[in-house]
């Protein structure tokens, strides 16, 4: 597969008045823009396993380095959602048994809260929805606010 394939080359700068360093070394950047539709984590495991196979090709002397990598943010922003998701449903399981004093009434949350967004990725797979950043914040936010009304 040829760049030419899927993109447009050209030889030349859009700004001829910003220039790139990296570590004190002139330098050439390659942005990639993901598409609203595409999946980051899968671009950017796709991104490093093409500059794997085509690094060995370069001209002896040429260091290329990947200068910033977003999936780190996004890995630890679904583990923080994970934990935080965690945390709600164990904070309102306990406070249900503080007000109510029964490990029956336990049973209701418990239950409840796995199958509501169980329930709600269902949905959101059947309308065609994604599951991003904001998408899980509003899963935590409303997790949150659900065990604050009971």
């Amino acid at each position: 597969m040829r760049l030419r394939d899927v993109a447009r080359v050209e030889l030349g700068s859009d700004d001829y008045e910003i220039g790139n360093n990296l570590f004190g070394h002139s330098s050439v950047f390659i942005g990639i823009q993901v598409a609203p539709a595409a999946n980051l984590l899968d671009v950017l495991k796709g991104c490093r396993t093409a500059y794997e196979s085509v690094r060995p090709d370069f001209p002896a002397g040429l260091k290329s380095t990947i200068g910033y990598d977003s999936s780190d943010f996004v890995n630890s922003a679904i583990r923080e959602v994970q934990r935080t998701l965690v945390e709600a449903a164990l904070i309102v399981t306990v406070v249900v048994f503080a007000f109510l004093g029964s490990l029956r009434s336990i049973l209701i949350p418990a239950v409840t809260i796995p199958l509501s967004l169980v329930g709600t990725l269902i949905m959101m797979l059947m309308f065609g929805f994604s599951i991003n950043l904001l998408t899980l914040l509003a899963l935590v936010l409303a997790n949150r606010a659900g065990g604050r009304r009971r």
